[in-house]
């Protein structure tokens, strides 16, 4: 039997059980999933696909979305944040795109167990382009972190977003986002978030509901966070950023898949998962 010495929670599980296949499938996220343990998601899985057979969909269009904005703006001058970057590897995903990326990636837990598996598969130049820290992304200690790190300011850098606006409070998220504020605007944000039920239509917002409901009850979150474009847009320009694009779930399945399958682009809001994606310079 193959061994599988790492073993993650039901909710990450589920997320690279989802994504294993088709977006982590090749270079060293690969061998880095081969040793880590999924078993955890499966229960959870079956759940969330009773509300929607295809809500794996929403996932991948959201990841290839997400790493394709990084593809397009990532140049040999940048660094890369990842807030509350979990055990998923995007990381190695990105370094095999560009080997001289300078990656950051912050989380309150799991930072050692994740330096133990790079530390097995990466080679020596690799790993020491990516730099773990232990650290709530809330905390005040987070740029002081950074700074010892040798994160450096005056760099333009990507910050990723990834999963993480549903679970912190509009304050909190904001306050982050304000930590990265350039004068320059030569930051970048990528983030995906959660749209309200009233901008979807009935069947969808259900689905949405339960999807959600089931991944709060499992974090113990009170309530998950929703935005809408036009809110992000007004917090951006009170950081004096700039909007720069807005992606619906029916221009991110289009774009990796080719075709409108799920998400309907001529009957938008209607086929509308309640995902969307969106970056902005600060």
């Amino acid at each position: 039997m193959e061994s599988h010495p790492y073993q993650l929670s039901a909710t990450s599980a589920m997320v690279l059980l989802w994504a294993k296949d088709e977006i982590y499938q090749t270079g060293y996220a690969k061998q880095y999933l081969d040793n880590v343990d999924l078993e955890a998601g499966h229960p959870l899985r079956l759940e969330c696909e009773k509300a929607w057979d295809h809500c794996h969909e929403i996932l991948r269009n959201r990841k290839h979305t997400i790493f394709k904005l990084i593809e397009n703006n990532l140049n040999k001058t940048h660094q890369l944040i990842i807030l509350a970057s979990g055990l998923d590897p995007l990381a190695l995903k990105v370094l095999d795109i560009n080997s001289e990326t300078k990656i950051f990636e912050i989380d309150i837990c799991n930072m050692d167990v994740k330096q133990k598996m790079y530390d097995s598969i990466l080679p020596q130049h690799l790993s020491d382009q990516i730099t773990l820290i232990s650290s709530d992304i809330t905390s005040k200690d987070v740029h002081r972190k950074l700074a010892q790190a040798n994160y450096d300011n005056t760099i333009p850098t990507i910050i990723i977003a990834e999963g993480i606006t549903y679970y912190v409070s509009n304050n909190f998220l904001w306050k982050i986002m304000a930590n990265f504020q350039t004068k320059s605007h030569h930051n970048m944000v990528i983030m995906d978030y959660l749209i309200p039920p009233s901008q979807m239509n009935t069947n969808n917002a259900i689905i949405m509901t339960q999807i959600f409901g089931l991944l709060s009850t499992k974090l113990e979150l009170d309530l998950i966070t929703l935005l809408d474009y036009e809110s992000i847009s007004s917090q951006v320009n009170q950081l004096n950023g700039t909007m720069k694009t807005r992606f619906k779930m029916c221009d991110m399945e289009l774009d990796r898949i080719g075709t409108n399958h799920f998400f309907d682009t001529q009957s938008y809001p209607g086929q509308v998962s309640g995902v969307e994606v969106c970056h902005f310079d600060i």
